[in-house]
């Protein structure tokens, strides 16, 4: 397979992700980014702000350089891209169902779409008996789970099953409160989120579904890591926490529904300043946002409002940076890097060290300058 247009990919996969919350948005479901869909992970202190600015803008690219670098890199073709990666995944798929490994399974049943139902829920009921007490298949099987049109999923024993593995994190129990709150007790949503707010830790598994995907398409084939990275951040960004029920009950209060309003602000706080990737963090400000506006009080609502505007600052920017986006697709050396560094530091902190990185290479005159040039589309 040839190389992938990477900053397609990486753009599709933040554009699902924004879309994802307009859905719901206008659906009722969820408030992300309520005023501004475009919110993005903002960081963990002021000195990652500050270091995100000044690498911020972007790099001008010489026309003439951009006609030579396409003489040497032919144009993508990004018909027969799409066609061979979907054919490609479509195998792995296949390949993978029959194996007897737990990670395998789960990313069978990935790959296979969040739309394949009883499929999925098969595969990752195989993938738990092989590895009962791996957090991220039973974090993937409760996500799943929650959203499947699979009529064999069996929820309240998925959530049980989570519970028992991964108590401690605080996102298993979030999404027992989200769970509640379709059922329509918000006592036990309640008491749910406040385990949430207490737990020792906050964490999705964004990055390491990310892995999961690229591990898997890894196993066959001879797909570039670009491209078997970008597949794991479109899964990624669609097998998401169902922030919407939540998002809802906080929406719905009124100053005089203190204890909700200190769940919500907090389980928010907790996804903004925890989370290792953007989706959770924005969501976390939007929380922050609702309940600073049911407390009536101006100073916490100008500072929620303020947050929530550095976000879309830095969505912005990187929405506009497509020569970074060239430099991960062009030098798998940097995008390793990347993965890397957000495995280890989370999303906010790749994005920035990325982008140091890209200024110091784009000042190195030995370094090929065509790797910030876009393949041709």
């Amino acid at each position: 397979m040839r190389q992938s247009g990477l900053a397609i990919l990486l753009v599709v996969a933040l554009v699902i992700f924004v879309l994802v919350g307009i859905t719901r948005q206008q659906a009722g479901e969820s408030p992300v980014a309520a005023e501004d869909d475009r919110v993005i992970d903002a960081g963990k202190s002021e000195q990652a702000h500050a270091s995100m600015r000044a690498v911020s803008g972007g790099f001008p690219v010489d026309a003439a350089l951009v006609d030579e670098c396409r003489s040497r890199r032919p144009p993508l073709d990004i018909d027969q891209y799409n066609a061979e990666r979907e054919a490609h995944i479509r195998e792995v798929a296949a390949a993978l169902k029959d194996s007897g490994d737990a990670e395998h399974l789960a990313a069978a049943a990935l790959l296979s779409g969040l739309d394949s139902g009883d499929v999925q829920v098969s595969l990752l009921a195989r993938a738990a008996q092989q590895d009962p007490g791996s957090p991220l298949v039973a974090w993937t099987r409760l996500l799943v789970c929650m959203g499947s049109s699979g009529k064999n999923c069996e929820v309240e024993k998925a959530a049980a099953n989570t519970i028992d593995i991964d108590g401690g994190n605080g996102a298993v129990w979030f999404e027992l409160a989200v769970l509640r709150l379709r059922q329509g007790d918000a006592a036990r949503a309640a008491r749910a989120a406040r385990r949430a707010v207490a737990a020792p830790r906050f964490d999705s598994y964004y990055i390491d579904t990310i892995l999961l995907i690229e591990r898997a398409l890894s196993t066959f084939g001879d797909s570039a890591y670009a491209d078997r990275i970008a597949s794991g951040m479109r899964i990624a960004a669609v097998l998401s926490p169902d922030y919407g029920e939540f998002s809802i009950r906080c929406r719905q209060l009124d100053s005089s529904d203190g204890m909700w309003i200190e769940l919500c602000d907090q389980i928010g706080a907790r996804m903004f300043s925890e989370s290792a990737s953007l989706r959770d963090q924005v969501n976390g400000i939007s929380l922050q946002k609702v309940a600073a506006s049911r407390t009536e009080d101006e100073r916490l609502v100008a500072a929620a409002a303020a947050r929530e505007a550095e976000y879309n600052r830095h969505i912005q920017h990187l929405l506009d940076s497509a020569d970074e986006l060239a430099l991960l697709e062009n030098d798998e050396t940097v995008f390793r890097r990347y993965v890397d560094n957000f495995a280890t530091y989370g999303e906010m902190e790749a994005q920035v060290r990325l982008q140091a990185e890209a200024q110091r290479l784009r000042d190195s005159p030995d370094y090929d300058q065509c790797n910030f040039v876009p393949r041709g589309y």
